[in-house]
């Protein structure tokens, strides 16, 4: 049973530095085996004390009954096209007549989208990406970039739902060591217009 005691409602805000001890906390909570070992947990909540509340990171959190339950964070990424191959493959899929010469591209780099065990299966995920895609249009940029990782890949990552959202895949990788390492994440683009349009039906059907 939850904890929490509205578990239907859920505020999201910017993250404020007076919140980053209780994102840690959750992240610890949210991040458990087996997406990641608790080395790994550590490793990379210490990569992201180095670069939360950057000016150009920015992270919403969604609280309920003012405690944090889920977060994403995104950049506006700028990506030499010509530095890598796979990813200008799926961008000349995505996009109708992508330049020829300097080919760089704007991405809505979306990362670190967790919500806590306790209150998974109540849409949060996907008003938390709404929330993110919204801001990341209301800045002129029309493309995302993303990972979904191997524990997600069924619901997340079919042909149906590719298509759905507008995305593409760019490559899998590895991610983890030892007895962890076949937790494969797959990056992907796609483009935002779609993407908001697909979560917002689904929110509207249920």
């Amino acid at each position: 049973m939850s904890r929490f005691e509205s578990p239907n409602h859920l505020d999201i805000r910017p993250l404020e530095p007076e919140d980053l001890p209780q994102l840690e906390a959750f992240r610890q909570e949210a991040w458990q085996e087996p997406l990641m070992t608790p080395e790994e947990v550590a490793r990379r909540i210490d990569k992201l004390r180095e670069v939360t509340g950057r000016e150009d990171r920015k992270t919403f959190i969604g609280t309920l009954d003012n405690e944090i339950v889920g977060a994403l964070s995104y950049y506006h990424d700028v990506v030499d096209l010509n530095k890598d191959p796979e990813l200008e493959a799926a961008y000349e899929r995505l996009v109708a007549n992508p330049p020829s010469l300097g080919k760089t591209a704007t991405f809505g780099h979306i990362f670190e989208l967790a919500v806590h065990p306790d209150v998974r299966g109540n849409g949060y995920a996907r008003q938390l990406a709404l929330a993110g895609l919204r801001t990341l249009r209301g800045d002129g940029i029309t493309l995302s970039k993303f990972h979904i990782g191997k524990h997600n890949q069924g619901r997340f990552a079919t042909p149906e739902t590719l298509q759905e959202f507008g995305a593409t895949t760019v490559r899998s990788g590895i991610r983890g060591i030892g007895e962890h390492s076949d937790l494969r994440r797959t990056l992907y683009i796609g483009k935002i217009d779609p993407s908001i349009d697909a979560l917002e039906r689904r929110a509207n059907a249920e």
